[in-house]
């Protein structure tokens, strides 16, 4: 159970970085279809997701793979 906790984590993690990586907040390859606004939104929760979700979600996957006990529960969180 937690080899497979630890390996959806990170690749959890990573595809949300590579997403936000992609999107307007770093190189523009997805651009959003939406009024500036909205955009400018989108563009908040890309810095959120590269700068605190994702490295979060490895430290859960870290965490995890120690065996303690607040690894799962902060995975579940992310």
């Amino acid at each position: 159970m937690n080899r497979w906790l630890v390996a959806l984590t990170i690749a959890m993690s990573a595809m949300l970085a590579i997403n936000s990586v992609l999107g307007p907040f770093v190189f523009d390859v997805v651009a959003y279809g939406f009024p500036e606004s909205v955009a400018n939104q989108g563009i908040g929760l890309d810095a959120v997701s590269l700068l605190l979700v994702a490295p979060l979600g490895l430290l859960s996957a870290w965490a995890t793979s120690k065996r303690w006990s607040l690894g799962p529960l902060v995975a579940l969180a992310v």
